[in-house]
């Protein structure tokens, strides 16, 4: 393909080329009117709609981009977050991770102090001293790797820890994003003029990548792709417009993004490369030299996710970890596939990295520079992206930016629309979660109490009195620390959430809910021994009765119910005499709607007093009827499933949970 638009093609040049509008006529034709072909675009749920196809009028029509490659980095670097507690131990993980092929480490330390609370605590690697952090670098400072702070509010205090250390401080990043912690805290975390003073002495002192805005913490409030891009300029702005003319070069050079690396393979590559362009635009409008690289950090998302058929994990992190290497990401973290459920071993750790070395290795993805540059359908969707998520951008500004937008409720109104409808579309069955909301695993075997809580203490103060001059806070950290200052003596300073409360924006999983509702199930058979039995009664129409087993049998199976599948009954009689001596908790009719008027009352008197019952199928007008006749609950295709599932549990369970 020529890497030029306007020069035509020679490959395939014996072939006459379709016109954009001879291929609509002919999609038109083929499904029958216009009504059809619309129904072949793509409603994405994430601020856009996807085309069919593309072809090379819609490319040459794009401002945006050329075809040339938007990033000429071809070696991302392989990024292991460190989950040890103690900095020795993550010393030793470290370690490990540089002999087996590891770049570069995510360090998570996150230390929270609330209003009217005496003390803080600490989240995370345990590093409240200088002591602590040379611990943690002990034995490897001359190593070439770098190290990722995701420490928060608090980055300014590990900054000047880096710089008093022997580790260089240009191999450190710090994820330094004050505008996120009001949305997730519902707080400012200093006054406004001191964030911004904040971030002109930051400028002033780091040779390091800094101003971070942390776009992987949107992307798990439930924020669409365009809404995610949207907020990360409207918090690069904010950094920019923090500081004096002068210091906007290098705040610019000190700055970067975090992104989470979606499931949406082909919009994904696109939200990356998109980001860049977005990039060069606001730096115009800053009078910066576009042509300034922009440092992208990508990790997989915990978004789809789930405690349920783990190793589906692994399959889903490689398509994230594929796009956001295509898209451009310079560092990639892939998270092991068991970290929601345990703390991660070896082998999962290990995995992640392989992930990693294979597309490196054996996939070659390091041999090109934006291989999706030039293709009709990527180019197009980075250039919709991208436009829409400016005009998001610009919404945020002419609020007044984005502090006073999550004042004003703009940003957290946007985002919980955007929310509702993914947690539809899961809930539903629309977006599918292979293990968990279909397709479930129910011999498999889950952890009686799954999660992997953050090591949290609290911060050690010591004799240190930490009184810094006005707007020499930062400068004189390193000071501090040299001094033996612990990280309690000087967070006040650096961390003293304001008293006004804003609405916040909360974090969601996809599947959390379906794996608590297995989790129940699970707890109730250890409590009681027995696992609640479900038996499916197919009767009539061989078609309509085989669907309905097949659809009962998936959705009732995500709540972890052991399910009977008999080869089916041609009336109510027959499957009353094969069904007998079944002793269950749930029968469930499965059979056509137009056989359903007749059945119903059979079904009800002979399995009434058995145990309860399901209909497969919407009831549209009839329930009422139908529940008269005995119907406990409906199942069917777009019907909130945890909401019978959680229903049914409730009816199954009471006892035994009061008791």
């Amino acid at each position: 393909m020529s890497a030029d638009p306007t020069e035509p093609d020679q490959l395939f040049s014996e072939f006459s080329p379709l016109s954009k509008s001879q291929w609509d006529e002919l999609i038109t034709e083929q499904v029958k009117g216009k009504e059809g072909r619309e129904k072949l675009n793509w409603q994405t749920l994430e601020g856009f709609t996807v085309p069919p196809y593309c072809t090379r009028e819609d490319w040459v029509q794009l401002k945006t981009t050329t075809g040339k490659p938007l990033y000429d980095n071809r070696n991302w670097r392989c990024t292991e977050p460190v989950f040890d507690a103690d900095p020795y131990q993550a010393n030793r993980s470290v370690k490990i991770g540089l002999q087996s092929g590891v770049e570069t480490f995510l360090i998570r330390s996150i230390a929270m102090k609330g209003e009217g609370v005496l003390g803080s605590d600490l989240a995370g690697i345990q590093i409240q001293s200088l002591d602590d952090f040379n611990t943690l670098i002990k034995g490897i400072e001359d190593e070439q790797f770098e190290l990722i702070f995701d420490t928060g509010l608090a980055s300014p205090a590990f900054l000047a820890m880096v710089q008093c250390s022997a580790f260089k401080p240009e191999r450190a990043l710090f994820c330094y994003d004050p505008f996120s912690f009001v949305a997730r805290y519902g707080r400012l975390p200093l006054p406004e003029k001191k964030i911004r003073s904040f971030i002109r002495q930051i400028t002033e002192v780091s040779s390091s990548k800094i101003f971070c805005a942390n776009t992987y913490f949107w992307h798990h409030s439930g924020a669409t792709i365009v809404q995610e891009l949207g907020i990360t300029l409207a918090v690069l702005s904010e950094f920019l417009a923090s500081v004096e003319t002068k210091q906007r070069r290098k705040t610019a050079g000190l700055s970067f993004v975090k992104m989470a690396a979606g499931p949406l393979y082909f919009p994904e590559i696109a939200k990356f490369r998109a980001i860049r362009l977005l990039w060069s635009q606001l730096l115009e409008a800053y009078e910066i030299e576009s042509n300034r690289p922009l440092t992208i950090l990508a990790e997989t998302t915990g978004l789809n996710k789930t405690v349920t058929d783990p190793n589906n994990n692994m399959l889903r992190s490689v398509t994230e970890a594929m796009a956001a290497i295509t898209g451009g990401a310079d560092y990639l973290a892939v998270q092991p596939f068991n970290s929601l459920s345990e703390e991660p071993d070896e082998f999962s750790k290990r995995i992640s990295r392989n992930v990693q070395h294979i597309l490196r290795e054996e996939a070659h993805f390091d041999k090109t520079a934006d291989p999706a540059a030039g293709s009709y359908y990527i180019e197009t969707l980075t250039d919709t992206i991208g436009r829409k998520a400016w005009d998001f951008f610009r919404q945020i500004e002419k609020e007044g930016g984005i502090i006073t937008a999550l004042k004003n409720g703009l940003i957290q109104n946007e985002i919980g629309k955007s929310k509702e409808g993914k947690e539809k579309a899961y809930h539903t069955g629309d977006r599918v979660l292979v293990g968990t909301n279909n397709y479930p695993n129910t011999r498999e075997a889950l952890p009686e109490s799954p999660g992997t809580p953050v090591f949290t203490t609290s911060l050690k103060e010591s004799a240190y009195n930490f009184r810094p001059g006005k707007n020499k806070e930062l400068s004189e950290l390193k000071q501090a620390f040299r001094k033996d200052a612990l990280l309690g003596d000087v967070l006040s300073t650096i961390l003293e959430p304001q008293r006004v409360h804003y609405r916040t924006v909360e974090e969601y999983r996809a599947g959390q809910i379906f794996d608590e509702i297995r989790l129940r199930t699970e707890n109730y058979c250890r409590k009681t021994g027995f696992r609640p039995k479900v038996q499916l009664v197919p009767v009539g129409d061989r078609k309509w009765r085989n669907a309905r087993v097949y659809y009962a049998q998936n959705s009732l199976g995500c709540g972890g119910f052991e399910i009977n599948r008999p080869p089916g009954f041609e009336t109510i009689e027959q499957a009353v005499d094969g069904l007998k001596n079944q002793e269950v908790d749930l029968f469930v009719l499965c059979s056509s709607d137009h056989e359903y008027d007749e059945l119903i009352a059979l079904f009800c008197q002979a399995f009434k007093n058995r145990g309860l019952l399901v209909l497969a199928g919407k009831p549209g007008k009839k329930e009422e009827v139908w529940r008269k006749e005995g119907i406990d609950h409906f199942i069917g295709k777009g019907m909130n499933l945890p909401q019978v599932l959680i229903a049914v549990q409730n009816k199954l369970f009471r006892e035994t949970e009061e008791s």
